[in-house]
């Protein structure tokens, strides 16, 4: 978790990426975050196994391929988590 910017970005969450599939080097890797969260003990969402195209998804330009169901599954979570969904950004005609 990078604690500068949940200090800077207030409102931001925190994404453990690359999260171990395995089950003895997860449970470490759980046991680690919840000892480093302290304060951010609400700001995490639930941690990712790696996921091809996922910095093409969050990058500035947005993405520019077909992006997998992963990375949709992601970006979906993502909305939730703001109370968001699809239809918020359907165009009105």
């Amino acid at each position: 978790m990078a604690s500068a910017d949940l200090d800077r970005l207030t409102d931001a969450y925190g994404l453990p990426n690359r999260w171990p599939t395995s089950t003895w080097p997860r449970a470490a890797a759980e046991r680690a975050l919840q000892s480093r969260m302290g304060v951010y003990s609400q700001r995490p969402l639930s941690p990712l196994p790696e996921i091809n195209g996922l910095i093409t998804l969050v990058s500035e330009e947005g993405p520019n391929q077909r992006i997998n169901a992963a990375c949709k599954t992601f970006a979906l979570r993502i909305l939730e988590r703001m109370g968001l969904n699809l239809f918020t950004f359907r165009a009105t005609a």
